[in-house]
């Protein structure tokens, strides 16, 4: 379980701490930061010896490059070239050290330098890096851009959803761990898809030579509602992981707010068993999802100690506590406000 992230000159921080607990709540406005903390968590697990390549260097024998879009035309750049972007700031102001920035995850730091060619002011997303080792921290990532469809390719952030990456897909995932009825991963997603309210019958995976059809109560999955594809990664996820952190953006996507609640209870439920224990590091915009873990708080299905929500509002972060009875401890101008707002309009 992650316990501390420390940024520094990482995009919008300038130098943030983040503690997290079992549970974890990132709320706050658009732009934010909040997607940034989840970046960053991706880019400490990504630096690992599969992704750096080292190069001849005539500082030092040899010098280790990543290529920091990750495949996702995610640019990471140090807080001071951001800065520089936004307040045009002459870049003869500008100290040469401001291009690095570091991620540090319970003492472990991993320092980026950016690289530039040709005395280009342009950055060209790669990055030199300098750490004292690559051990990798068991992270998943569900991002907000997930779409499951019978015969997805596999790509750098697809993988997350699963523990083994000899699958192409999750339909052959799926097809692989249903060939027996014990333990069948088909049976169990088919039966949390039907507590939540997803589906009435069952998720069913066919293979025609190399290729999978998945169907969705008799329906192929192209064909159903857009809720039930954005889940299935998430559920997936945390049922076939254990002692992993999971990192979920946004997983309110396409559900009425009683499947949120039902979906959130699922997480909490299945990342507290022994054989699972996972950490949840969630990205969120619902109230629904926010109350769902409050009331979880007041009947004593998690403690209150184990739920850490954050804030995040033009990059300054709160801490808003919770008490025993579900109740947030601090008003945050903001935070989950606007029904009250609007419900103050209509009043007459």
């Amino acid at each position: 379980m992650i316990k501390k992230l420390e940024l520094k000159n990482f995009k919008g921080y300038e130098f943030e701490n983040f503690i997290f607990e079992k549970f974890n709540l990132l709320t706050g406005t658009n732009s934010s930061g909040k997607s940034t903390i989840i970046q960053a968590l991706e880019l400490f697990e990504f630096t690992n010896e599969d992704n750096i390549r080292k190069f001849p260097s005539r500082k030092k024998n040899e010098v280790s490059i990543i290529n920091l879009t990750q495949d996702k035309d995610c640019h990471f750049i140090g807080f001071n070239e951001l800065k520089r972007r936004r307040s045009l700031t002459s870049i003869s102001e500008i100290d040469e050290d401001n291009d690095k920035f570091s991620i540090e995850i319970d003492g472990v730091k991993k320092v980026y330098d950016e690289v530039s060619f040709f005395d280009e002011r342009v950055k060209n997303n790669l990055a030199s890096v300098e750490y004292s080792e690559l051990q990798k921290k068991n992270l998943f990532f569900v991002h907000a851009d997930r779409f499951f469809e019978s015969n997805q390719f596999e790509s750098s952030y697809y993988i997350n959803y699963i523990p083994e990456n000899n699958n192409s897909t999750i339909a052959n995932y799926i097809y692989d761990h249903s060939l027996s009825l014990q333990n069948s991963i088909e049976v169990k997603l088919s039966e949390v898809l039907r507590e939540i309210g997803l589906i009435k019958d069952r998720v069913h995976v066919e293979k025609f030579h190399n290729s999978y059809n998945v169907e969705v109560d008799v329906s192929s999955i192209e064909h159903v509602g857009s809720g039930i594809r954005y889940t299935i990664p998430i559920i997936l996820s945390v049922m076939t992981n254990n002692d992993s952190t999971i990192c979920i953006e946004n997983p309110e996507l396409h559900l009425h707010p009683k499947a949120q609640t039902k979906l959130i209870e699922f997480l909490v439920k299945e990342s507290s068993k022994e054989k699972n224990n996972n950490q949840l590091i969630i990205e969120t915009h619902s109230d629904h999802i926010i109350n769902a873990f409050c009331v979880m708080v007041k009947e004593s299905n998690i403690s209150s100690y184990d739920l850490k929500t954050l804030f995040i509002k033009e990059q300054e972060v709160t801490e808003i506590p919770i008490d025993t009875d579900g109740k947030f401890d601090l008003y945050v101008k903001d935070f989950f406000d606007e029904y009250e707002t609007q419900l103050g309009k209509l009043v007459w």
